[in-house]
């Protein structure tokens, strides 16, 4: 339950700085007057550039918490039923060929 909240939290806060990109991209365009103060301090190209190397790196943090989420998930299963892993990793396998 913990970790599924964490996830909650954390594609918020992808919707919500993809929403500042999207916001920004238009700002560049001339469709939006104004910037937020989050990035006043910034020009715009410089705040588009900021918010875009955020979502990256919360993407990307999301998908490493995935990852970690699942060889955790695995390895319980490993430790009680290990017939059900490789049975498992045979049919990733066949699916792959």
């Amino acid at each position: 339950v913990r970790e599924v909240r964490g996830y909650r939290r954390l594609e918020a806060k992808i919707k919500a700085t993809r929403r500042e990109v999207s916001q920004l991209s238009e700002l560049q365009k001339g469709a939006r007057k104004g910037l937020s103060k989050k990035y006043n301090k910034l020009s715009i190209p410089e705040a588009l550039e900021t918010a875009k190397q955020r979502l990256t790196a919360l993407a990307t943090r999301l998908k490493r918490y995935k990852g970690e989420a699942e060889a955790r998930r695995i390895n319980r299963m490993f430790s009680t039923e290990p017939s059900k892993v490789y049975s498992q990793w045979q049919g990733n396998n066949i699916g792959a060929d």
